[in-house]
């Protein structure tokens, strides 16, 4: 055989062996590294790493997965029947503009433009690695429907139907989320339902629900009112005996009432101011100063909204009448029972102090006569001692004039009584 034959017979066989190594290499196993590597077509990817697919492209990339990714809440694919709910992870950001772009543009949802997939051919696209894409809205009929089946089991699984409120309360931040909770009946289904359960666990994860669906969101909260969500949250916690569900109360309810003047109306129609003034004489002074708290924020809120240029605005803050129920519910005298009780049962718990006094000069201008102004004149000699060695040891680790803040707001308190003796 010439050289020249030889070389030709070697190019060839070299050809072969490089296409043979490719086609293997393209059909073996996907090798995953902890740095994101293209998925070839054929690969097999191996369970439990974290994936991700780039719509535009179709390029699909897998890593392992690590600890600090391994969390349900980033989930935004879910794997279709038969396959683990941990089997694959993808970035919840990765796919987040593409969904937004189907939900958002139905008009073109079907259409196959460059850069651009309908919801369905996702659904064809993820459908090898065995996934299927679910829209929020879906996601949430799917949780509805499974807190339905486990309700009615004789023996529930109670960590599953706290994961579905969980997952439901995470989706309900959203303002578009918790809308579409609303339209599918939601509040009847699993808030007001879960209300009147047994279960302590049940009932505070539905409050934080209840707080999430109705926070800084106009529609869920005019729905909320017009399906009585007021009465039942009041009756909830005048009659509750736990304290975590009753604190987590407070909190729904501060979640519904702030910047809202008509849920602030309605809560002074139905009593609420009562009910709450009810909670400050018997209960535990961390749940008194969460009470007192809400009360002197919607104070200020109140005050502020009467002076609020826009008249339909200042209109609806005139028509509540904060000090009237306050005083007819014995506010005055709660509250200084409840700064008493706290220097009780601990006078270095300055924190707790600081937010009585707060709640207390909120309403001094017509509740100073009812306080225990010797408390007061004790407590500011007290503070304005503590001030001065907190000024002595000031440094640049300990710049901050906290007990000063105190005394200043303690002498705030104590000036309406002294102008109020110089007059008389």
């Amino acid at each position: 055989m010439s050289a020249r034959n030889l070389i030709c017979v070697l190019v060839f066989l070299t050809s072969i062996s490089i296409v043979y190594l490719k086609q293997n290499a393209e059909e073996a196993d996907f090798v995953p590294t902890h740095q994101w590597k293209e998925v070839k077509k054929g690969q097999k990817i191996p369970k439990g790493l974290h994936v991700r697919f780039n719509f535009d492209t179709g390029v699909t990339e897998a890593k392992l997965l690590d600890e600090s990714e391994n969390t349900y809440k980033n989930q935004a694919i879910i794997p279709i029947d038969g396959s683990s709910d941990k089997d694959f992870l993808l970035d919840k950001d990765a796919i987040k503009e593409s969904l937004k772009r189907i939900k958002n543009d139905p008009e073109n949802a079907n259409k196959n433009s460059e850069g651009f997939r309908s919801y369905e051919e996702l659904k064809i696209s993820l459908a090898d690695l065995n996934l299927a894409p679910k829209q929020d809205s879906e996601v949430i009929t799917d949780l509805l429907a499974d807190f339905d089946v486990q309700m009615k089991k004789d023996k529930r699984n109670l960590e599953k139907v706290l994961i579905i409120i969980e997952d439901l309360d995470y989706l309900s931040h959203q303002i578009d989320n918790a809308i579409e909770f609303v339209r599918q009946d939601g509040f009847n289904k699993i808030v007001y339902k879960n209300f009147n359960e047994t279960d302590p666990e049940i009932k505070q994860m539905t409050l934080k629900l209840f707080g999430s669906l109705v926070q800084n969101n106009g529609k869920v909260q005019v729905h909320c009112l017009e399906s009585g969500c007021l009465y039942k949250l009041l009756r909830l916690i005048s009659i509750e005996s736990n304290d975590m569900v009753k604190s987590a109360g407070v909190a729904a309810l501060g979640s519904l009432l702030r910047r809202f003047p008509l849920a602030q109306k309605t809560f002074i129609g139905q009593g609420g101011v009562a009910v709450l003034s009810q909670l400050l004489v018997n209960n535990t002074v961390k749940m008194q100063i969460k009470i007192a708290t809400l009360i002197s924020d919607l104070l200020i809120e109140n005050e502020e909204g009467r002076e609020n240029p826009k008249e339909s605005i200042s209109k609806q803050y005139k028509e509540i009448d904060f000090k009237g129920m306050l005083l007819e519910n014995n506010w005055c005298e709660n509250i200084d029972k409840m700064l008493l009780s706290t220097v009780l049962l601990n006078i270095d718990d300055h924190d707790k102090i600081e937010k009585c006094l707060l709640s207390m000069n909120t309403v001094k201008s017509y509740c100073f006569l009812l306080f225990d102004k010797s408390l007061l004149y004790e407590l500011r000699a007290r503070y304005q001692t503590l001030a001065q060695i907190e000024i002595e040891n000031k440094n640049e680790l300990n710049k901050y004039d906290f007990f000063k803040g105190i005394y200043n707001i303690i002498s705030e308190i104590l000036k309406v009584n002294d102008t109020v003796k110089s007059e008389l």
